[in-house]
């Protein structure tokens, strides 16, 4: 009589998923005829559940493709060159991104605001500086 020892299979993700730097990435992508922002959540995989698409360290022979969540919690599916241009062109010279924003709703100021008339001090020298300020706003 033989015991057969047996243990349950336990799926991991491949090591590459695991590490995969762009995974997380906070990016604008053109989604439903405009630019929205979302998050690479998942890498896209075949039928059978293997990953789709290869990385290489060619940007143009990366073929990876990637699971990204909107904030509508709808999902839209990009290749690895699409996420990068996209976040490239969000990015400075020195890696920052910023935002533009079209409108400004809803703002007030309270008693502390300082008014555009008061926003200016005189140096030494004579000069007028404007004081810049969000302070009651």
């Amino acid at each position: 009589m033989y015991l057969v020892n047996w243990m349950p299979r336990i799926s991991l993700a491949p090591y590459s998923e695991l590490s995969d730097e762009h995974i997380g990435l906070q990016v604008n992508l053109p989604h439903k005829g405009e630019m929205v922002n979302g998050k690479v959540v998942d890498r896209d995989k075949n039928p059978d559940g293997s990953l789709k698409g290869e990385s290489n360290p060619n940007p143009v022979l990366d073929s990876r493709s990637y699971k990204v969540e909107f904030r509508d919690e709808t999902y839209g599916h990009y290749s690895t060159n699409t996420l990068i241009e996209n976040l490239d062109s969000q990015m400075d010279e020195e890696g920052r991104s910023s935002t533009l924003l079209s409108s400004t709703v809803g703002n007030r100021e309270d008693e502390n605001a300082v008014p555009l008339r008061d926003g200016y001090i005189t140096m030494k020298s004579g000069v007028k500086k404007r004081v810049v300020t969000t302070k009651g706003w």
